[in-house]
């Protein structure tokens, strides 16, 4: 579903160096999964809780995604690349 944004953006050059270019464009040829972003904290103890739950956490890293779009040149560009 949101593998041709992303073919966009790399054909683009927006993905520096291009070794890493290269390595993004060898995954999504191999398809992009469900990635799941919380747990049971009975499986999982170094989540962030989610208010009103808690039997479950955020994964840590979850928060990360979002600093990816805010790395970008601009807001703009981001929407010319569809991510928002």
């Amino acid at each position: 579903v949101c593998q041709e944004p992303l073919k966009v953006g790399l054909a683009g050059g927006h993905v520096i160096p291009d070794v890493r270019s290269h390595e993004v464009a060898s995954q999504l040829e191999m398809g992009l999964r469900p990635l799941w972003g919380s747990g049971r904290t009975e499986r999982m103890s170094w989540g962030i809780p989610v208010p009103g739950c808690p039997e479950h956490c955020l994964y840590v890293w979850l928060d990360g995604l979002g600093n990816y779009l805010t790395a970008a040149r601009s807001l703009d560009e981001a929407r010319e690349l569809d991510l928002v």
